[in-house]
C-alpha cells in the first residue's frame, strides 16, 4: 500500500529487513472515476510522484499496477500513463484492462448497460478486452496497452531506470560508509 511512504521508520525497517520491491496498485491517474468505494486513491493522485520518490529513494523499488479503459479514459490515457511511469522512474509496471468477472459490481454494471462483448472465460485475462469501452473502441484499448508496454520497456527507458537506481544505491552506500 502506498501509505508506507507516510512513515520513514517503516520504510527503513522494510529495507533493513530485506524488502527490495513493493507492488503498489495505483490503478488510475484520473481523478474523475473511482476504483475503490470511497475514492481513497483518487485523493492521493497528486501525491503519487512524491510517494514513489520517497519509497524508491529509500532503496525499495516500486512495481506499479495500473488499469486503463475505465469509463472516464479516452485515448489520451496511454500517453499520460507512459509519461507518468517514465518520468517517475517506476521500476516495473503492470497495465491491465477492466475485467468484468462474475459476481462483481463491474460485471453487473456492464451487463445492465449491454456492454459485455464475450463470456469466454478463457479470455478473462485482465489484458483481453471483454467489454465495450465508453470513450474508445475495444481494439484501440488493446493497441493502446501494447503501446504503453513498448514505450516503458524500451531499451532506452530501461537503461534510464537502471541508471536511476544505480545512483540511489550508490548514495545509500555512501551514507552507510560515512556513518561508520
Amino acid at each position: 500500500d502506498m501509505s508506507v511512504a507516510d512513515s520513514d521508520t517503516f520504510l527503513e525497517l522494510l529495507r533493513k529487513n530485506g524488502c527490495i520491491l513493493l507492488f503498489i496498485g495505483f490503478e488510475t491517474l484520473s481523478k474523475k472515476g473511482r476504483i475503490d468505494k470511497h475514492g481513497w486513491k483518487q485523493h492521493k493522485i497528486d501525491r503519487y510522484p512524491e510517494i514513489i520518490r520517497k519509497i524508491q529513494s529509500s532503496g525499495i523499488v516500486v512495481f506499479g499496477a495500473f488499469i486503463v479503459g475505465l469509463d472516464e479514459d479516452d485515448n489520451s490515457v496511454f500517453e499520460d500513463l507512459s509519461t507518468f511511469i517514465i518520468n517517475n522512474h517506476i521500476y516495473a509496471s503492470q497495465i491491465t484492462v477492466p475485467t468484468p468477472l462474475p459476481g462483481t459490481r463491474l460485471r453487473e454494471k456492464l451487463v445492465r448497460e449491454s456492454r459485455i462483448l464475450s463470456n469466454n472465460w478463457q479470455r478473462y485475462t485482465f489484458r483481453d478486452v471483454n467489454f465495450i469501452p465508453k470513450k474508445m473502441k475495444a481494439d484501440e484499448l488493446c493497441k493502446g496497452v501494447l503501446e504503453v508496454y513498448k514505450k516503458i520497456y524500451s531499451k532506452q527507458v530501461r537503461l534510464s531506470v537502471i541508471r536511476h537506481f544505480k545512483d540511489i544505491y550508490k548514495k545509500s552506500s555512501e551514507q552507510i560508509y560515512t556513518r561508520v
